[in-house]
């Protein structure tokens, strides 16, 4: 038995100075973009923050026609303890919980990590360094970082911060 149901994603990348989500529809076994957009990040205001990604995430289910999961990107480190944000270039991220926020600000469940950490593993995964034995990956914009990848897996650390050289 196949499920016939539509299914669609939202993929949002907060940095220093913008939001932007992508909202992508499943063909089959193609993603196919449905909506995207750009916003400034609300940068010091941690409840003007998680509007902005409502009024991002309320667009985008619109476009796609159904309610998505949320995947997010974000600078800075969780605390695997706490899960509190640290060494965030976003002030308004510093020392929240920021999945549980967005987990009950959205109503659905969240996936969230390190936005240098989910570029490498795309790239592993699939993009440039796709079936490569290993791969260091870097973004340099409002902040700096990077991810290491070995065979396609995502190497986080004790800390979670394997490969994170900036900030």
């Amino acid at each position: 038995m196949t499920n016939s149901e539509p299914r669609g994603y939202h993929g949002i990348d907060i940095g220093g100075t913008k939001i932007e989500l992508v909202a992508f529809a499943e063909d089959g076994h193609e993603l196919r973009e449905v909506h995207r957009e750009r916003i400034a990040t609300p940068g010091t205001d941690f409840a003007e923050f998680l509007l902005a990604v409502q009024g991002l995430v309320g667009r985008a289910d619109k476009a796609l026609g159904l309610r998505a999961p949320v995947g997010v990107g974000l600078p800075g480190v969780i605390d695997s303890a706490t899960g509190r944000q640290l060494s965030s270039n976003v002030p308004a991220l510093n020392g929240r919980a920021v999945a549980h926020a967005l987990k009950d600000a959205l109503e659905r469940p969240v996936a969230i990590g390190n936005d240098c950490q989910c570029f490498a593993l795309s790239e592993a995964q699939g993009g440039a360094a796709h079936g490569q034995p290993t791969m260091f990956g870097a973004i340099i914009g409002t902040g700096a970082g990077g991810g290491y990848c070995v065979d396609g897996r995502l190497l986080r650390g004790a800390n979670g911060v394997a490969g994170e050289w900036g900030h």
